[in-house]
């Protein structure tokens, strides 16, 4: 693209040593020395070492963007190219007083509170790049392997899960609900794209989803992001996790090297066991026995994140799928299991965050699904377009959703999911 200026990666592949050069970024640190100058030079996608004279090094801080026009260089000891500058255009100076990224060691809060300009730090500039790649590969899988990708809608007319944990959609100071009904940010596609899937075979989606949890945990966003996808003809549970299985494994294998960091803990080369609910109680409840939980394991509570934990990494010390949870404290849209009281569900545990994914087969009797929203206490009405995936053509169909963030957090190592995102928002936290 002649007319737009290369970047420093694009510059210093089509150079040799002693070649004229441009390149365009911002500082990173500068280090000032009697006969010659260093300048670390980034622009997100690469990054130089610029040498330069005392004269021309003068004034220049951390956080100034510039053009340096130069020659290329070795360096003497590592043989890398380097840029010798002869000539600055600084675009936007950064003084070094003020400036709040500077070359130390800054705190996750105060990087939080300067989340407009920790992009040029070189922990979120890895993040991006980790997610950026990462994206890339889970959308080449999933198409590779037929998966259709949509756009399901962001605003929505019910609450997917039935928790209530949802943001009301409506501008303020007005009293009539622009909508004419009421209307959420969503807290999962799910529901849209089984009706999606109600005309293709298999549909997927990476969209950001929302939950008005009030928790404070280093595990919860308010706004985070979905791998969802719908699998239509599906009628066996192991069918669903084999794609979350081979998806992830896939993705993440394909990931550049130097983005990989702690992939190891997801054990892509080999198989991810499968036990269920009731067999994961009796483990928990035997080590409970013998050193006692914060939380007591009984059958039909939910598994706590120090349960999940204990089973991914002192149990079985890799990712697990576990199944058939009661269906008491699952949603209304999972298929009963003949013995009705579970149903046909998972979750994926992964060593080091705990719960990574979730899915099941969809409940696609009429009958049934009726029932099951009754018991939830769900107004039908409100429901009856998603009732009408069943009136018309029903078929057995299962799907799953994976959380971005989360599995960002696995293969980064880093613990809490508000250095993940770029602008991360929370209870009581919603900066920029």
């Amino acid at each position: 693209m002649k007319l737009v200026p290369a970047t420093i990666t694009e510059a210093l592949k089509r150079s040799v040593p002693n070649h004229p050069i441009s390149v365009h970024g911002w500082i990173r640190s500068v280090r000032q020395q009697k006969k010659l100058s260093f300048a670390h030079l980034s622009d997100g996608n690469g990054e130089v070492q610029v040498t330069l004279s005392p004269e021309l090094a003068r004034g220049l801080t951390t956080g100034t963007s510039l053009r340096v026009d130069g020659l290329t260089s070795l360096h003497p000891r590592t043989q890398q190219l380097e840029v010798r500058g002869e000539q600055l255009h600084v675009y936007g100076a950064a003084p070094g007083d003020s400036y709040p990224i500077q070359k130390k060691e800054h705190g996750s809060e105060h990087l939080r509170d300067n989340a407009h300009l920790r992009t040029r730090t070189m922990q979120t500039t890895h993040m991006i790049k980790l997610r950026d790649n990462l994206t890339y590969n889970v959308l080449t899988w999933m198409r590779s392997n037929g998966f259709t990708n949509v756009q399901p809608p962001i605003i929505t007319s019910s609450d997917c899960e039935g928790a209530g944990e949802v943001f009301e959609v409506n501008p303020p100071n007005k009293k009539e609900k622009f909508f004419g009904q009421n209307a959420y940010l969503t807290v999962s596609s799910q529901l849209h794209l089984e009706a999606v899937a109600a005309g293709f075979a298999r549909v997927f989606t990476l969209s950001p989803t929302f939950r008005a949890e009030p928790s404070q945990t280093s595990r919860h966003l308010a706004e985070f992001w979905m791998l969802e996808a719908e699998l239509s003809f599906v009628q066996d549970l192991e069918g669903v996790m084999s794609v979350v299985e081979n998806c992830l494994k896939g993705a993440v294998g394909d990931l550049d090297s130097a983005l990989k960091g702690n992939a190891d803990a997801l054990h892509i080369d080999k198989d991810w066991q499968r036990i269920t609910y009731s067999h994961a109680v009796e483990l928990l409840q035997h080590r409970h026995a013998a050193s006692p939980f914060q939380f007591t394991p009984e059958w039909g509570a939910s598994l706590q994140s120090e349960h999940e934990r204990y089973l991914a990494e002192e149990v079985y010390k890799a990712p697990l799928f576990v199944t058939d949870y009661p269906a008491s404290i699952k949603p209304f849209y999972m298929r009963a299991n003949d013995d009705q009281d579970t149903v046909a569900c998972f979750d994926l545990l992964v060593p080091g965050i705990g719960e990574l994914a979730g899915g099941s087969l969809r409940e696609e009797r009429l009958d049934v699904l009726q029932h099951k929203m009754d018991v939830a206490g769900l107004d039908q009405e409100t429901y009856n377009w998603y009732l009408d995936l069943r009136r018309y053509g029903t078929v057995p169909h299962g799907g799953f959703g994976v959380g971005f963030e989360r599995l960002l957090s696995v293969i980064s190592g880093v613990s809490n999911l508000r250095d993940i995102v770029l602008f991360p928002r929370w209870a009581g936290r919603c900066d920029f």
